[in-house]
């Protein structure tokens, strides 16, 4: 089985990102959560972009439609807390 592990991002400027999934000690997914749909965060396309995240999620309260954002070599997908979380199953 890997071995899964799970941290909080931030540095020194105070950009910060809620969630990041590592295996093995490398970063594989970002998650930043949101209460409404804004624009996608810039910490998350910052951290996806200097970590090389591929999967990265802005998961948002309310219900939406799920929605793809590329930012350089990665793509961002807002997606609803629901939709989220039945995908993890």
């Amino acid at each position: 089985m890997d071995e899964l592990s799970l941290h909080f991002v931030r540095d020194k400027e105070k950009r910060e990102v809620d969630f990041l999934i590592c295996r093995k000690r490398k970063p594989e997914i970002l998650i930043e959560c949101k209460l409404t749909k804004k624009e996608v965060s810039p910490h998350l396309a910052y951290f996806a972009e200097r970590l090389g995240v591929k999967k990265t999620y802005q998961v948002i309260r309310h219900e939406i439609e799920t929605e793809l954002h590329l930012h350089g070599d990665s793509t961002i997908q807002m997606i609803s807390a629901s939709q989220f979380l039945k995908n993890l199953v």
